[in-house]
C-alpha cells in the first residue's frame, strides 16, 4: 500500500552533528513509547542484514498494533564501501515503494552528508521526512547553549562556545563538568568557565592580539612566552596583529563592511578608539617592517616581538 509522505511514516536522519541526530531520535522515540499500543525496535543494519531487517517489517506484531522501527548505521545512503548487498538495497527500495502499514521507519546516517550519486538516496528521499543536522556556526551553538543550559549568561555562553569550539558532544562534556563544579541548578558564569574549562589555542592567541593593542604589556609577554613554550612561530604572532589592525582601520573607515559578528566588531570599535587614524597607519608600516627583518634574519624574532609589545604599551613609537 502507498503511503504519502506526508504521513511521517519514514525519517531520514543523517549529518555531521551526530549528538543532535541522536538527541532528535531519542525524543522521538520518547513520543512514541507514551502511547497505547506501540512498540521500538533499533536494528544495526551493519551487524544485521538489511534483506533480514526489511523481511521483519512485513511481519504482524501480535503485542503491538504501531511499531517504530530504527535502523542505525544505514551506510549503504553514504560513499564508501558498506556491507549491504545490491539485493538488500533492492529489497529496501522496494519496501519504501510499498510499506507495511502502521509502521514507522527512520533511517540514520550517522554522516555528514549522503551520496547523492546513488539512485537508493534519491528514492528514500522521495519518501522520507529528511532531518539534516549539519554542524552548527558559533553563533548558532551560543543560541544552542543558552536554550540548552539553565542559568547561564550570554556572555559565558560565548565564552564556552570560543573555548569548546562548535562541536555538541564537547559542549555537552564542558556543560556536564561546569553543572557539577557549581552544582545543580546553580548560575554558571565566566568565572565557572575559567575555572573550569581549558582555553583553546585560539582562545589563547586572540587574547595575546587584545593585549598588545589594548596596550597591557604585562599580558600580552605572558601570553607569548606561553605561545613560545608551545612552539608557536613569532612571525605567524606579527602576521596576526597586523591582520587585526588592519581590521581597526577598517573600523574607522567602513565598519559596514567589517565582515564579523556583531559583538566583535564592537570590541575593535572600541579599541580603534584608542588610536589615531594616523597611528594605525604608521602601525602597519612597522608591523611590515619588522616581518621583513624577521624573515631575512636580521633579528631575533621573539627578542623583536617582545620590544614590539613594550614600544606599543609605553606609545614610545615616533609617531
Amino acid at each position: 500500500m502507498a503511503r504519502k509522505k506526508t504521513d511521517g511514516w519514514l525519517h531520514l536522519v543523517y549529518g555531521a552533528e551526530t549528538e543532535l541526530c541522536d538527541q532528535w531520535i531519542k525524543a522521538y522515540v520518547q513520543q512514541w513509547c507514551s502511547e497505547a499500543g506501540a512498540s521500538v525496535d533499533v536494528v544495526d543494519v551493519q551487524d544485521v542484514p538489511l534483506g533480514g531487517a526489511i523481511d521483519a517489517l512485513r511481519y504482524t506484531s501480535f503485542f503491538a498494533q504501531r511499531r517504530l522501527v530504527v535502523f542505525k548505521n544505514a551506510l549503504f545512503l553514504a560513499a564508501g564501501k558498506s556491507k549491504t548487498t545490491d539485493a538488500d538495497i533492492a529489497a529496501y527500495g522496494a519496501y519504501i515503494a510499498s510499506p507495511t502499514p502502521d509502521v514507522v521507519l527512520i533511517v540514520y546516517a550517522a554522516v555528514p552528508k549522503l551520496d547523492e550519486r546513488k539512485a537508493i538516496v534519491k528514492t528514500t528521499r522521495t519518501h522520507a521526512v529528511e532531518h539534516h543536522f549539519a554542524s552548527l556556526q558559533e553563533k548558532e551553538c551560543v543560541s544552542w547553549v543558552m536554550r540548552n543550559v539553565q542559568q547561564i549568561e550570554e556572555q559565558a555562553a560565548r565564552l564556552l562556545v570560543a573555548r569548546v569550539g562548535t562541536s555538541i558532544a564537547m559542549l555537552l562534556q564542558e556543560i556536564e563538568k561546569l553543572v557539577l563544579y557549581v552544582g545543580e541548578g546553580q548560575a554558571i558564569d565566566c568565572a565557572a568557565i575559567d575555572a573550569v574549562v581549558v582555553p583553546s589555542r585560539d582562545e589563547i592567541v586572540f587574547a595575546y592580539v587584545d593585549a598588545v593593542i589594548e596596550r597591557r604589556a604585562g599580558d600580552a609577554l605572558r601570553i607569548v612566552r606561553d605561545l613560545y613554550a608551545q612552539k608557536e612561530d613569532p612571525i605567524k604572532l606579527v602576521f596576526l596583529l597586523a591582520r587585526a589592525y588592519r581590521q581597526l582601520i577598517a573600523c574607522t573607515e567602513a565598519p559596514q563592511h567589517v565582515a564579523v559578528a556583531p559583538f566583535v566588531l564592537r570590541k575593535l570599535k572600541t579599541q580603534a578608539q584608542s588610536y589615531t587614524k594616523h597611528q594605525l597607519t604608521q602601525m602597519m608600516y612597522r608591523l611590515a617592517a619588522l616581518d621583513g627583518e624577521m624573515k631575512t634574519g636580521t633579528v631575533s624574532p621573539k627578542i623583536a616581538l617582545e620590544q614590539f609589545v613594550l614600544a606599543v604599551h609605553s606609545n614610545a613609537f615616533d609617531w
